[in-house]
């Protein structure tokens, strides 16, 4: 039996990603709850920009994905445009193994992928595949992005942000949630990026204790916007994906169950 058998576990990713972490979970007899904290839509605000930058994407020999929203709204956009999706002297780099199956979807292979931890080790990484007769690097992002590229890459390569969707946080309450919390009958809180933490915290009455949250960040730094408030991650998934993250959900549990069992004996 799955050291997860009987876990409630709540997550706050949207809903395509909470349907593949319930796909994983349930049949290892775990409960999901998802309230997710934030929504992800295309970024009709910077319209104008898109379409121009898409109209020459020939003229970029890279194109950077941190994320596999970045590939589907990239991909958004071009069908949108009926911009033909012809890329004979461009380049892809992508971060993770979720983000690299979202471009092979649209039938691009990447030329590299990368398995770091977060976009500063990204960055690094991407300074040493490209060199400085590199012409122009398009990254296609969020709104909220991070900004360890710029600060990193774009110091040396000519860059292009294009924010091609937009991050807000919900704007339900989720009452059911709170009620959870406050009864503590919950197991562990999934996050997946620091809008998830922000979220859920601006959601949360004053009454309950956020420093007690019992969770697990997705990334340093998912990790990060968690220290800030106080709230410590039982542990960090080694590679940043979901079937990473419930591996080794599975294996902290399995140990706990060791030392509860090794306690017992002693006494």
């Amino acid at each position: 039996m799955s050291a997860l058998n009987g876990k409630i576990i709540i997550s706050t990713c949207t809903e395509d990603k909470a349907q593949k972490l319930s796909k994983l979970l349930n049949p290892k007899g775990a409960s999901v709850y998802n309230f997710p904290m934030i929504e992800i839509k295309e970024a009709e605000n910077n319209f104008l920009q898109i379409k121009e930058t898409l109209n020459n994407i020939e003229s970029y020999n890279w194109v950077i994905f941190t994320s596999s929203n970045g590939v589907k709204y990239f991909f958004y956009w071009l069908k949108k445009f009926n911009i033909p999706l012809i890329f004979n002297n461009t380049r892809f780099a992508v971060i993770g193994k979720s983000t690299a199956n979202s471009l092979k979807s649209f039938g691009i292979n990447p030329n590299y992928i990368s398995h770091s931890k977060n976009s500063k080790e990204f960055a690094k990484e991407l300074v040493e595949i490209t060199n400085s007769s590199t012409k122009q690097i398009l990254i296609p992002t969020g709104n909220l992005a991070s900004d360890n590229l710029k600060n990193i890459l774009c110091k040396t390569r000519k860059c292009h942000y294009l924010t091609v969707y937009n991050t807000h946080e919900t704007k339900q309450q989720w009452d059911t949630l709170i009620s959870v919390i406050e009864k503590d009958s919950y197991d562990i809180i999934l996050f997946f990026s620091p809008s998830a933490v922000r979220g859920m915290i601006n959601k949360l009455p004053n009454n309950i204790n956020i420093s007690n949250l019992k969770c697990v960040a997705m990334g340093s730094t998912t990790e990060r916007s968690l220290s800030q408030k106080k709230i410590k991650s039982l542990f960090i998934p080694s590679i940043p994906n979901i079937e990473t993250m419930v591996r080794e959900l599975e294996e902290y549990y399995e140990i706990s169950q060791l030392k509860n069992i090794n306690i017992n004996k002693t006494k």
